[in-house]
């Protein structure tokens, strides 16, 4: 799994956040769900035409890691099949040769995983607050969404040393914003100037099943306190 990124090197400046949308998957064949039952937790099969996706767990917090199977009766015995490493997370859709799950029950930003339909390889991984559209072009998987990062700081309490935090560790590219962003929310007073922040910006993502991903930031940046 490999990263670019590429920034726009004009400050963006806040704007209204855009109108979340919902993604346009590939709609599955059907969607089998087994209810709990003793000690044995909600199982949810998403079948397609070519493979199905099975997780237990799913009406808990915390689904454990799903499983890739060829189409088959949902059944409530554990079957053979390729096992992700989806603990936690959920499936949020199918896009060609993509599957896209996200943490089921997040504080903060959530994260999101992308991993190949056929053989079940992680391609991708990052943080997120909203994913706005999935389109396959000759096979590339394109995402826009908002990408989420959940700071160990507050950059309202610490403006500048934060942010340099964010910049170091690469939490956020060098040179994609030339200033941190404003954290209005926190001075609603609802919250203590000290609680970390979540800093949040659109941005376009590029990935292949090679796993080759490029990362655009597209603006504008906002902060708001951890949950």
């Amino acid at each position: 799994m490999t990263r670019s990124w590429l920034w726009l090197g004009a400050v963006l400046m806040a704007t209204p956040a855009a109108a979340q949308t919902v993604p346009d998957y590939d709609s599955p064949v059907k969607i089998v769900t087994i209810p709990a039952s003793g000690d044995q937790d909600a199982i949810t099969c998403t079948a397609y035409a070519d493979v199905m996706v099975r997780i237990s767990g799913t009406d808990t917090p915390d689904p454990d890691n799903a499983l890739l199977l060829p189409p088959a009766p949902c059944g409530a015995g554990k079957p053979q099949g390729v096992t992700l490493a989806s603990q936690g997370e959920s499936l949020d859709g199918r896009k060609g040769g993509f599957l896209v799950f996200e943490d089921t029950d997040p504080n903060g930003a959530s994260g999101f995983t992308v991993f190949d339909a056929h053989t079940g390889r992680q391609l991708f991984t990052d943080g997120m607050n909203a994913i706005q559209a999935v389109t396959l072009d000759a096979g590339v998987l394109h995402v826009r969404y908002t990408r989420g990062v959940n700071a160990t700081c507050s950059l309202f309490a610490d403006r500048a040393g934060c942010w340099g935090k964010l910049l170091a560790s690469g939490a956020i590219p060098h040179g994609a914003f030339a200033v941190p962003p404003s954290c209005a929310a926190y001075r609603q007073g609802t919250v203590p100037a000290d609680d970390p922040s979540v800093v949040s910006y659109d941005a376009a993502l590029t990935l292949d099943r090679q796993g080759h991903a490029v990362v655009q930031p597209t603006g504008p940046l906002h902060c708001d306190p951890m949950p």
